[in-house]
Order: C-alpha cells, then sequence, then structure tokens
C-alpha cells in the first residue's frame, strides 16, 4: 500500500515517544483539549512507527 520511508532506528524512537505520551496521559491529571492533544500525538506516533510510513516525510521526498 504504501512504501516504508522510516528507518528502524527512527521507529524505535517514535515508539518510545508514542509510549511515554500515553503512560503521561493516564497518569498525569491533565484533562480537555491538552489531554486530547497528549493523546492524538502519542497515537500519531505510534501509528507511524507501526506503519514504517510517515505522511510527511513521503511530501518532503524522503525515501530509504
Amino acid at each position: 500500500m504504501f512504501k516504508a520511508n522510516l528507518p528502524n532506528w527512527e521507529r524505535l524512537i517514535r515508539g518510545a515517544i508514542g509510549v511515554c505520551l500515553l503512560v503521561y496521559a493516564s497518569i498525569s491529571d491533565t484533562t480537555g483539549v491538552w489531554l486530547y492533544a497528549i493523546v492524538g500525538i502519542a497515537v500519531t506516533a505510534l501509528a507511524t512507527a507501526v506503519l514504517r510510513y510517515c505522511p510527511v516525510c513521503a511530501v518532503a521526498g524522503r525515501k530509504l
């Protein structure tokens, strides 16, 4: 479907950031818009790590 454009080291970093943000969102007392923003960023980071594809990198012309 999509051609992979993320190297493994970047996938690991994105996955770690996504997990850390989800943990932070679950243990902090953040509410409202900030909570949704944190969770949205975390889900985006995890999705790009799992799918090995970043649409922003594709627009920028990045290839493996």
